[in-house]
């Protein structure tokens, strides 16, 4: 019994010896194919399918309120955005995309980076105030810790692969010249009663090799 692999990446058992077309249909016989009762009959296009394809997508959305002493060593936010993925494929890529909602004093002089198992990713150096991406700021000169609360997107490929069923795990970090406290999903001064409060998000999209 041989396994057909067909061109949406379909595997059907069929007769040794019989030829099929990439949609598993019998097209012919050919009795010298069937030498052993293993053969594989792949259609061409299968090689390349999962190059640049999208193999899964996995978010979390984080709504608790929290909040954290950004260091000059990378400190997590009190809740944590991040999350694992248990990768389909070998040596993939990975998109991850983070909304931060939140506030902190010294927003200005905070920046953030993206940990893949611990270790930073896609940054030119380690230094404390060097990162992928800072916040926005929701205000002018005016600064009101009871209200306009802060925004960071962030969006990075890694490219360091993966091996097929072993979990990584992303996280948002923060690191800082100097010691600040951040308020995640909430203003610094106030939480409710008409002040901003919102919901922070992190996605995670593999992509084949």
């Amino acid at each position: 019994m041989a396994t057909i692999i067909n061109g949406s990446g379909i595997t059907t058992p069929q007769l040794d010896g019989v030829i099929v077309n990439q949609n598993g249909v019998n097209v012919a016989d050919d009795n010298e194919l069937a030498l052993k009762s293993d053969i594989t009959y792949v259609d061409n296009s299968i090689a390349n399918i999962l190059h640049g394809t999208v193999l899964q997508v996995v978010s979390t959305t984080i709504s608790a309120q929290g909040s954290t002493t950004i260091t000059t060593a990378d400190t997590t936010p009190n809740p944590s955005i991040g999350m694992s993925i248990t990768p389909k494929g070998n040596n993939s890529l990975f998109r991850i995309d983070v909304r931060w909602f939140g506030e902190a004093a010294n927003i200005q002089d905070i920046v953030a980076h993206i940990h893949r198992d611990g270790s930073r990713i896609n940054e030119a150096n380690t230094l404390n105030y060097h990162g992928l991406s800072m916040a926005t700021q929701t205000y002018g000169v005016a600064a009101n810790n009871d209200s306009t609360p802060e925004i960071l997107t962030l969006s990075t490929l890694d490219k360091t692969g993966s091996t097929a069923g072993v979990p990584i795990n992303f996280k948002l970090m923060f690191s800082s010249y100097t010691n600040f406290t951040m308020w995640t999903n909430r203003c610094f001064g106030a939480a409710g009663n008409a002040y901003e409060t919102g919901i922070s998000e992190i996605i995670i999209t593999e992509i084949g090799a």
